[in-house]
């Protein structure tokens, strides 16, 4: 038996792995190859949260350094 992560609004069972050795076990390969169509993975790896940090840190940044408008109406 196989119990998927979380499934979507629209039915979609979602399986979430992290790392480079990450794999599915045996049930979720099973899973998966009963119904590809209603199964997805989700295989996260370091560089990926890097890579959103880095957007993030990037947009508060540029948001931080605008200058500010004047709010006491002179």
């Amino acid at each position: 038996m196989a119990i998927p992560d979380h499934q979507t609004a629209s039915g979609l069972y979602v399986e979430a792995k992290f790392g480079p050795s990450a794999d599915l076990t045996k049930n979720q390969k099973k899973a998966f190859s009963l119904d590809p169509d209603g199964f997805r993975l989700d295989h996260f790896l370091p560089q990926d949260v890097g890579a959103a940090t880095a957007a993030i840190a990037s947009n508060l940044a540029m948001t931080a350094s605008r200058p500010r408008a004047k709010t006491d109406g002179s």
